[in-house]
């Protein structure tokens, strides 16, 4: 008990060591998690290759019940990930489970898709799902999962639902389930101590919260998800006793824990933007918003969407103000330092000063200039060639408006539908990506050979006949002419996001150059 108290104070102190002046260091050390981001998903991608891999193993072929446990893993590795792929994996799961009529593989699987409806907002579905389990004797293992995930989604849908009578019939509801879940879990220290600290929290004992919290931290190897869940709660409680500082420090170790165990259904970064933002922070603020929104597309939460949508325009507002003024005092701020620089220097090296503006002025034009050559050439290309496309498309039109109005007149409505039917989506989707690529190989020509020139010999695109890029070669073409957003990018090819995700994600693994410099590496292949 003593050496337990002694840990609380010791973690106490150095959370609240941190004043608002290091607020800056701290959001230095979270961005460089952030940089690292990459490297945690491509190893996360490469533990699922490995487990996909051993669906093809023999042993696994042959046998329901090894090929449950290899797509239970996939879920797990999966459902705080990316929601489609959770899904889709649990679904294969329950399918066996059913197949082997083997009840407590369904109870789990049923689990399973509890927690990804949950966490996609489908409340619905969730609890038509996990009430099937109100009757049934669980094994504790199981029992507990129910009971947690049960008090998830009534506090999720408090927090979803903004009508006051349904929130204080949900909270009821959402406090028995968390009584229920402590019990359950008094054979597990670590989870008996969280779920304790956020009933603390849920009966306004907020001292006891923190106490339980800190000593959970504090006395204890957490895994990186466990960590950043009770991290966010200990921040919630600092808080609530005025301890801002505190609290901020807490949210950024709570963000840290979530980008190092690769989990987007968070609200960390969210919570820690708003927070940032009511304390006066707004560029970090604008940082952490989109880093919310990022990790909740890529997740694909509409309910995590909706929420960070409610906010993130306000910080964006503020932010682009924020910079405004920035800019106006800056140039006020180089306007005096011009005029005093002068003053002072007027009658000393005047000639020598005057010549090294008249040079780097020069360079810095002459730069301009080739950038400005380089965007006007692109500009004008894709301006002919779009003028040009649209106006054939036009003709297209205006002669199947003319063929549907003689078909009309006639009343041969039969035809009609040959004519619609002859309209080819496919094939005007690929015209467009072909004459993209010939405008664009027409400024770039020796783009494929200085793309291939980044990759490993071995792993080197090759054109095809009558072929001109590959979708991996028309993803860094967009990305060369300045569209290097995923979801433009997305939207202009028909993919997914996380489909552009991964063909980049490839290619910089087959690269010579490092990972985070092969983006740069193809900015530098200059037009004609």
């Amino acid at each position: 008990m003593k050496r337990t108290f002694v840990i609380q104070v010791l973690l106490f102190l150095y959370i609240t060591a941190f004043p608002a002046t290091n607020i800056n260091q701290l959001f230095h050390e979270l961005k460089e998690e952030v940089s690292k981001k990459d490297i945690y998903i491509d190893a996360k991608y490469q533990n699922i290759d490995s487990l996909r891999k051993l669906l093809n193993d023999e042993r696994y072929m042959n046998n329901l019940h090894l090929q449950f446990e290899i797509y239970q893993d996939l879920y797990n590795e999966y459902k705080s990930f990316i929601y489609d792929s959770a899904f889709s994996y649990a679904m294969k799961a329950q399918g066996i489970a059913y197949e082997l009529n083997d009840d407590h593989k369904i109870y789990l699987s049923k689990l399973n898709f509890g927690f990804i409806l949950i966490s996609s907002g489908m409340f619905k579905e969730a609890f038509d799902t996990l009430k099937t389990l109100q009757n049934t004797v669980l094994p504790d293992t199981l029992l507990r999962d129910y009971y947690s995930l049960m008090e998830r989604a009534y506090l999720d849908l408090i927090g979803y639902d903004a009508s006051q009578f349904y929130v204080t019939k949900y909270d009821i509801i959402k406090n028995r389930y968390i009584d229920s879940t402590v019990n359950a879990y008094q054979s597990d220290p670590q989870y008996y101590l969280y779920y304790s600290g956020l009933r603390y929290i849920e009966n306004g004992n907020i001292r006891s919260a923190q106490t339980t919290l800190e000593e959970l931290i504090g006395s204890y190897k957490l895994d990186d998800h466990l960590y950043a869940m009770a991290a966010s709660s200990l921040a919630y409680v600092y808080l609530c006793t005025g301890e801002t500082d505190a609290s901020i420090s807490m949210l950024i170790e709570a963000v840290k824990a979530d980008i190092r165990s690769c989990t987007k259904e968070t609200m960390a970064a969210f919570k820690l933007a708003e927070l940032l933002y009511e304390e006066g922070h707004t560029k970090e603020a604008y940082f952490l918003i989109k880093l919310a929104m990022d990790d909740a597309s890529f997740y694909n939460s509409n309910l995590r969407k909706k929420q960070i949508s409610s906010i993130m325009p306000v910080i964006e507002g503020n932010q682009l103000n924020t910079a405004e003024n920035q800019k106006r005092l800056l140039f006020r701020y180089s306007v005096a330092t011009t005029i005093l620089s002068i003053l002072v220097v007027i009658f000393l090296f005047i000639t020598f000063r005057q010549l090294r503006q008249l040079v780097r002025a020069k360079k810095n034009i002459s730069d301009i200039n080739s950038k400005l050559m380089e965007s006007n050439k692109i500009k004008d290309e894709y301006i002919g060639y779009y003028f040009n496309s649209n106006s054939e498309y036009i003709d297209r039109i205006e002669k199947f408006k003319k063929a549907i109005l003689r078909k009309l007149v006639t009343k041969r409505i039969e035809d009609i539908e040959v004519i619609i039917n002859n309209i080819n989506p496919h094939k005007e989707r690929e015209e467009l990506f072909t004459g993209f690529d010939k405008v664009f190989l027409r400024l770039f020509p020796d783009f494929v050979d200085q793309f291939n020139a980044l990759l490993k010999e071995e792993d080197r695109i090759i054109i095809k006949e009558n072929e001109y890029l590959t979708t991996e070669l028309r993803i860094f073409a967009l990305i060369r002419i300045g569209i290097d957003d995923h979801e433009k990018i997305s939207k202009i090819l028909d993919y997914s996001v996380n489909t552009i995700y991964n063909y980049k994600t490839k290619l910089r693994k087959k690269a010579i150059v490092p990972h985070d410099k092969f983006e740069e590496e193809v900015m530098k292949i200059r037009p004609i």
